[in-house]
């Protein structure tokens, strides 16, 4: 099952979203409810979905046992602290095992590190934008 919202509301889809400025994608795989971002998420546009987005996540972890919650940041380029307080505040519904924030590029990863972020909560960078160091 896959649910896209924006800011506008399509029944016949059950599509909700912010234009072109960001989306989240719902899908479920094996139990856990998977919430793909895209572009940028600012403070107006996770004003957009932030409420629906924490709905929809309560809805599915009072529907199931032990459910898990994954943000996944592919595609993502910018985060504000609006986003960070929305994982915040999912972080402190459920607990640091069932929440984990996936495919974070090295510059956001560094936001999650800075803020501390990194030490409360499962953080997983995008392994592929990390840079090895060179052996000489």
């Amino acid at each position: 099952m896959i649910i896209a919202f924006s800011h506008t509301f399509d029944t016949m889809r059950g599509v909700v979203g912010c234009g072109d400025t960001g989306m989240v994608i719902f899908s479920e795989i094996d139990g856990t409810l998977h919430c793909s971002f895209s572009e940028r998420l600012d403070g107006y546009v996770c004003s957009t979905f932030e409420q629906e987005l924490l709905q929809r996540i309560a809805e599915f972890q009072n529907s199931r046992e032990n459910t898990r919650i994954v943000f996944d940041l592919d595609g993502v380029v910018f985060i504000s602290s609006a986003f960070l307080r929305i994982c915040l505040i999912h972080l402190k519904a459920s607990s640091k095992d069932h929440f984990t924030v996936t495919n974070v590029s090295e510059e956001i990863h560094k936001v999650f590190c800075v803020s501390g972020f990194v030490e409360i909560m499962n953080v997983v960078p995008r392994i592929s934008d990390f840079k090895t160091p060179e052996t000489k």
